[in-house]
């Protein structure tokens, strides 16, 4: 409950007076009326404060037991957390010794072994995964050793059942594109994937 900025500060002022007037809160605080409002719903709600209307129909505030009490023990759990914030960082400064080593070189001869696995075909990914480099270590090494890179592939989706057959049974790969949502391009290189020989256009 007291986590909230505005209501620990309109709870620590009201800890130094016995009943404060709503105007002068809103002013301390620097918020609106219907702001400071439903603050003091809240604390309200939960016992914290009391609040009493004067016949002049001022509005005044004042910290109930309950509130002192509960603002006294909040206090105390922030000075532990601070006082244990303040230890942490003074242990992490002294164990600091400077920022973390960078990552060795790729050696020259794994350099030459990346090149030719990349040349014969294998894709920058299954490098990664059979070496203890980054994709982007192994990216630049390639490029430092001019290597032309491959764009990258585009997965194809999944088959769709029966359009191989509906190509045989003379289905056009136009009219396959829009039974099964794709473009000409990929129902074309799914085709060739599996095998298909395309016909020629105009071709039954």
């Amino acid at each position: 409950m007291l986590l909230a900025p505005a209501r620990l500060f309109v709870v620590t002022l009201l800890a130094e007076m016995r009943w404060c007037e709503f105007g002068f809160i809103c002013e301390a605080l620097g918020v609106t009326p219907p702001a400071l409002s439903t603050q003091l719903g809240k604390l309200r709600r939960e016992g914290i404060v009391q609040t009493e209307r004067s016949k002049a129909q001022r509005t005044w505030v004042r910290l109930t037991p309950e509130g002192c009490e509960r603002l006294v023990n909040h206090l105390e759990a922030l000075q532990a957390v601070v006082s244990r914030a303040a230890a942490l960082v003074t242990t992490g400064a002294a164990a600091c010794d400077g920022p973390p080593a960078t990552p060795a070189e790729i050696p020259a001869d794994v350099v030459r072994d990346l090149v030719e696995h990349y040349n014969a075909g294998e894709t920058i990914e299954s490098l990664v995964a059979r070496h203890p480099y980054s994709y982007r270590k192994i990216r630049t090494a390639l490029i430092d050793a001019d290597v032309t890179l491959r764009p990258p592939r585009i997965p194809l989706p999944p088959t769709p059942p029966g359009m191989v057959n509906a190509y045989a049974n003379g289905r056009s790969i136009r009219q396959l594109a829009v039974t099964y949502g794709m473009s000409y391009s990929q129902t074309r290189t799914i085709l060739l994937a599996e095998g298909v020989e395309l016909r020629r256009r105009g071709q039954p």
